[in-house]
């Protein structure tokens, strides 16, 4: 019995695990969406002024001040940008709503012209039926006079000649 070469497996690793599914809503918001306020600009110290503590803390205030007004200025650039999305969105909504609208209307008539060619094809299939039904009755008829004309023989008699007949078929 050969010898069974040592298998070559591969140590088993875990597999990353992937980051749980997001909903629409549950998403942080793109960057790309934001829009980009300029850096707001220090406002002019004297620099004699800077070694007093009260000034440096007037100073301190005084930018804070400035940049809640920037956030608050920010705050209102978001809100109109939201408001324009909200408009979009609902201009988008009302366009889609216009757009089943019309394809509803076009599956309806859609729906009109198979009713119609279907009962076109329907009839077109009974005119042939009766087309053929007729060409059937018609050719019966034709067999029926053509062997009224015929001389009638017997069976007896029809042998006899047979036989006597030189024709061998």
């Amino acid at each position: 019995m050969p010898a069974r070469a040592p298998s070559r497996s591969r140590p088993r690793t875990e597999r990353p695990q992937r980051p749980a599914r997001l909903a629409p809503w549950q998403r942080p918001a793109r960057p790309d969406h934001v829009p980009e306020t300029p850096p707001l600009p220090l406002p002019d110290v004297d620099p004699k002024l800077l070694d007093d503590p009260s000034t440096k803390l007037s100073q301190h205030r005084t930018r804070l001040s400035t940049h809640r007004t920037g956030l608050s200025e920010h705050r209102t650039q978001l809100s109109e940008h939201r408001t324009d999305l909200s408009t979009h969105r609902t201009d988008l909504s009302e366009h889609r709503t216009d757009l089943s609208e019309d394809r509803t209307e076009m599956s309806m008539r859609r729906t009109g012209m198979s009713f119609q060619r279907t009962r076109m094809s329907a009839d077109r299939t009974l005119m042939s039926v009766m087309r053929t039904s007729l060409s059937l009755i018609s050719f019966g008829f034709a067999i029926y006079h053509v062997s009224r004309r015929w001389p009638t023989t017997s069976c007896s008699q029809a042998r006899r000649r047979r036989a006597t007949s030189a024709c061998c078929w």
